[in-house]
């Protein structure tokens, strides 16, 4: 399984916090609803990882599969402890910032995995060359195409792991998940204004409640007028005596 690698790494978008920092109670608030917001930032990137397994270009649907299930987010004890990340495989993260060519560093050619050096969904098999050193590889030129692979024999048939190349063309840069991610930000904003909103909603009525119990707290209780009625009578009325 090749490594995987924390892309796109954010906070919580400053523009979708200003109203409640703006508040004069607005740092109470944040510890209060720091995991909801935490919460509601993962249920939204989740959401921008299946759009962008959707329009992913694929060679096969592992790829998808694995973007769709990417989302991270870690942090809730308060709004800048909060971090969103999507945690993907090299391939994907060298597709979403793209590569520049390549040139051998530490060796005269570079090794591009390929055939029996790949899984069914393209991804390379082990870390290098050196990993299959035990398998006694060695180099093959083929007479047909002219180029040089890295290559073990497993009884009569011959295993092709890599091709050899002086260098590789980069790679475009896709921007598949900043694109989305920028894209949908109104609905991130939108769910955070309504946590804030519900939340300064209960300061208010908090505020109320505390306000009458300290009220019902200071009244004097008296005890009310006895009404005593007379026989005299007024208008065919009985007329109360104090």
């Amino acid at each position: 399984m090749a490594p995987r690698i924390e892309i796109v790494n954010s906070t919580i978008p400053s523009a979708g916090i200003s109203r409640l920092r703006s508040l004069k109670f607005g740092q109470q608030l944040e510890q209060e609803i720091a995991p909801q917001f935490s919460g509601v930032f993962k249920f939204w990137l989740d959401g921008v990882a299946r759009k962008v397994a959707l329009d992913w270009p694929r060679r096969s649907g592992s790829s998808a599969t694995e973007i769709a299930s990417s989302a991270r987010v870690r942090g809730y004890a308060s709004l800048d402890a909060i971090r969103g990340y999507f945690l993907v495989s090299s391939p994907i993260a060298s597709n979403e910032y793209g590569t520049g060519e390549r040139h051998p560093q530490n060796a005269k050619m570079l090794a591009i995995p390929i055939l029996d050096g790949l899984f069914p969904d393209g991804t390379p098999k082990r870390l290098g060359p050196n990993s299959w050193r035990y398998l006694k590889t060695f180099v093959y030129k083929s007479k047909r195409t002219g180029n040089s692979y890295i290559a073990y024999r497993a009884g009569d048939k011959l295993k092709i792991l890599y091709l050899l190349v002086d260098k590789t063309k980069g790679l475009k840069e896709l921007r598949k998940f900043r694109n989305t991610f920028d894209k949908n930000l109104p609905e991130l904003y939108a769910a955070i204004e309504l946590i804030v909103q519900q939340a300064v909603v209960n300061v208010y009525i908090k505020q109320f409640n505390d306000a009458l119990d300290s009220i019902d707290g200071n009244l004097i209780m008296r005890k009310p007028p006895t009404i005593i009625p007379d026989a005299t009578t007024h208008a065919g009325r009985l007329v109360p005596k104090y």
